[in-house]
């Protein structure tokens, strides 16, 4: 995607983002040394020209070195660094490795091959490159608020002896980066950026340093939970058991033509395992002097449902109907008798 430098204003972003850098190295600098070097010769023949190194080994010392500290509230656990292509060349430059103690990350990165041994070789990979960039990905932001990371040095050195007949002569280069101040338009605005980090001081024009701003994570909105629309069914209590009311009836108690009444009582249950025991009332009567006596049948069961229930009342009712049936037939026999 887009480069985002940074310079304009202070990069937002929030706790949990993971965050990829990327470092702009200009070396163009390095690239108008060795020509002017070759100039100065009267550019000479560089497969004649042999390099060796400090140890007068075939090849030259040329390598970099970046170091970065990161700040409490970015983790480094998954980091990476990588050049990104084609910005090192074709086998051109490498990163050779990269390691991380405590809040510094170091970058070394150089020549892909050490032992180039004669000047037109060492031409040839050098003008391969002008801005090398370097990928830090895997850095994750784990706390709130304002964040910097810094490029605490960011150096390079190349060392050869360069012999040419009779002739040594060595070759020894130092250079150390500092942040590009180039604003919009300025030389460096399509390769390095649109200059220096938002958050520096006006008068720092050499610290390298990227600052974000990260929000905290929102707070997550309870999502209410709706009830189940469930009918509410009354649970059982054996201290105290729930009573059911069984409609009023009355029973035929009594002799020749003044039957008396009596109320039933009330059957009481739960609805849980409790069993319900009630003895009817006996139908007592006459017919001429032959006594009639009916006991009822007793109801025993348990009560746990509304069917129960219901078949509780039928058999009330039942039995209420057959007592009064008994009674009508015995005062029909006693008329019939008279």
């Amino acid at each position: 995607g887009t480069e985002d430098t940074e310079s304009s204003q202070i990069y937002q972003t929030r706790v949990g983002d993971t965050l990829t850098l990327i470092g702009s190295l200009d070396v163009t600098s390095i690239v108008n040394q060795l020509n002017t070097i070759s100039s100065v010769h009267n550019d000479p023949d560089g497969s004649n020209i042999s390099l060796t190194d400090a140890d007068g080994r075939p090849g030259v010392s040329f390598t970099f070195t970046l170091k970065a500290e990161i700040p409490e509230g970015i983790s480094m656990s998954n980091v990476k660094a990588e050049a990104v292509a084609p910005t090192f060349g074709k086998n051109a430059f490498k990163i050779k490795a990269w390691e991380v103690q405590g809040r510094e990350l170091t970058v070394n990165f150089g020549l892909a091959d050490d032992s180039i041994d004669t000047f037109d070789r060492l031409a040839d990979v050098v003008r391969q490159v002008s801005v090398m960039k370097i990928r830090i990905s895997g850095l994750t932001v784990t706390a709130a608020g304002q964040h910097t990371v810094r490029v605490s040095s960011l150096k390079g050195s190349f060392f050869s002896n360069a012999s040419n007949n009779s002739k040594v002569l060595p070759f020894n280069f130092a250079w150390s980066a500092v942040q590009s101040t180039k604003g919009k338009g300025g030389l460096l605005s399509d390769s390095l950026g649109e200059g220096k980090d938002a958050a520096q001081a006006a008068d720092d024009n050499t610290t390298i340093a990227f600052t974000l701003d990260a929000a905290p994570l929102p707070i997550p909105v309870p999502v209410p939970v709706q009830p189940e629309n469930r009918p509410v069914v009354p649970s059982g209590n054996s201290g105290n058991p729930t009573p059911i009311v069984v409609r009023r009836m009355t029973t035929i108690n009594g002799s020749g033509s003044k039957p008396a009444t009596e109320q039933l009582p009330t059957i009481s249950g739960s609805d849980g395992d409790e069993p319900v025991d009630q003895m009817l009332p006996t139908i007592s009567g006459s017919y001429g002097d032959e006594p009639v006596d009916q006991t009822l049948p007793t109801i025993d069961g348990s009560i746990r449902t509304g069917d129960d229930q219901n078949m509780v009342l039928w058999f009330v009712f039942m039995a209420a109907a057959g007592a009064a049936l008994v009674a009508f037939l015995a005062r029909k026999r006693e008329r019939n008798g008279k």
